[in-house]
């Protein structure tokens, strides 16, 4: 007997490890700010910024700033912000890609087409792409109630993100005006059980400036939404097209599960499963089930093929 019910299928792994990767990436970069403002912040230490620029590397021996004025220390922060939540909205129209590629395998021809869905580079005042979401739970008749909260705060922070690619960080009109819609603090009031850290707001062609927190939480907010989708994704591939999409991704499963490579077909699959989460009750009933489903010869040739080419070439060495 297989066990689906708590499955993390791959695009869903993915974004959930980029999420606790750039968790702990924006608070070192931050510490580290903070470590600098207190070794060359007083200006008792002002010459500090430019030594330690000039001795950080040798080609940097004309330091462009010597002094860690308030403003150096703001665009600091506003980079750390910028350069995460550029990072967090890629990681997440990656996992958009990836769930959308799993339902193609999950139902072929059957599939509503969203020919939009892969455009990951429109403008800030593409409506369309800020709700690029919510157009793919419409066009899967997938209920939307579970993220609905979330939507006014998936709009801002893309928004934000937007304008930081497109307008050199500069608020354009549909950020100005959402930033200061109520709804957008409703949303966040029904998110946060402590202290309302609220949201930046802006006008428009004003800079950017997204504190550290913020960013953190967009990809938080990011992870509920997957997520959400991933747990729709499951229900609607069930164990048949979940072992399709393991089969299809035959070739590439030893680079997903990391480690020690593994050449037995059985071991790979029921590998593979175990770090999607989806229980086994022997290490037989995925054979048994994808025999059933007439890819598992197709899948254990595959895996063979992909395992006996490097042998081969290490042996004639």
């Amino acid at each position: 007997m297989i066990d689906i019910s708590g499955a993390r299928l791959q695009p869903f792994q993915a974004f959930h490890s980029f999420h606790e990767r750039i968790n702990i990436h924006i608070k070192v970069a931050h510490s580290a700010a903070l470590l600098l403002v207190r070794h060359a912040g007083e200006p008792i230490l002002q010459n500090q910024l430019g030594e330690l620029i000039t001795a950080s590397h040798p080609s940097w021996n004309a330091p462009p700033v010597r002094n860690l004025t308030i403003d150096v220390q703001r665009a600091q922060d506003s980079a750390i912000s910028a350069f995460a939540l550029m990072a967090i909205f890629s990681a997440f129209d990656d996992f958009l890609i990836g769930t959308e590629a799993e339902v193609s395998r999950g139902l072929g021809s059957n599939r509503p087409k969203d020919e939009e869905l892969d455009d990951a580079d429109g403008t800030e005042e593409d409506e369309e792409k800020v709700d690029r979401v919510f157009r793919f739970y419409a066009s899967m008749n997938w209920s939307s109630a579970g993220i609905s909260n979330l939507q006014p705060l998936l709009r801002y922070f893309r928004l934000c993100r937007n304008c930081i690619a497109h307008r050199n960080s500069r608020a354009s009109k549909a950020l100005a005006t959402l930033s200061t819609h109520s709804e957008l603090s409703t949303a966040l009031a029904s998110l946060q059980e402590g202290p309302d850290r609220g949201l930046m707001t802006f006008e428009v062609n004003e800079n950017i400036h997204i504190p550290p927190t913020l960013a953190i939480m967009s990809s938080h907010i990011l992870r509920l939404i997957a997520t959400d989708m991933n747990e729709r994704l499951v229900a609607m591939l069930g164990l048949d097209g979940i072992l399709k999409s393991v089969a299809h991704q035959a070739i590439r499963l030893n680079d997903e599960l990391g480690g020690k490579p593994r050449s037995r077909p059985e071991a790979i699959v029921n590998a593979f499963l175990t770090k999607c989460r989806i229980r086994l009750g022997s290490r037989d009933d995925s054979i048994a089930e994808m025999k059933r489903l007439g890819i598992w010869v197709p899948y254990r040739n595959a895996i063979t093929r992909g395992t006996a080419a490097p042998n081969r070439s290490a042996q004639r060495t």
